[in-house]
């Protein structure tokens, strides 16, 4: 809670991330069990969560949806890790190299086609 003129921060998982990143690339959990289950939806591979898991994964449009209802002005939403979770192919850069992902990343992390892909994302809002 903030007064009006107050910056609120937020942050997020995002599902597609985790699905890509767990369930295809590092194969932490059986994707395939996670859908018989009923956690992912297979038309739209939306994911529900159970509440009485510590830890809930949202899309960029739920947020959308949910912010809607209060008096703010979105100032920022932001990826905070890019596509996916580069942290493994960052440890392998050189300092040139990863000086150039950081010009990348700075030039993309607020588009909208981009901050689903990311694990971690930062929401800013202005209470109006």
């Amino acid at each position: 809670m903030t007064k009006c003129g107050g910056v609120v921060f937020a942050a997020y998982v995002m599902s597609d991330a985790l699905i890509l990143d767990g369930g295809f690339k590092e194969r932490r959990w059986n994707i395939s069990k996670i859908i018989e289950q009923g956690y992912i939806e297979t038309q739209t591979f939306s994911v529900r969560t159970d509440p009485h898991q510590i830890i809930d994964v949202i899309r960029k449009e739920k947020v959308d949806e949910i912010m809607a209802e209060y008096p703010v002005t979105r100032l920022h939403f932001v990826s905070a890790d890019g596509c996916w979770s580069m942290s493994d192919v960052l440890e392998e850069l050189d300092d040139e190299l990863f000086e150039i992902y950081l010009k990348y990343h700075f030039a993309t992390c607020e588009r909208n086609d981009m901050l689903g892909l990311s694990s971690h994302t930062i929401d800013i809002f202005k209470k109006d």
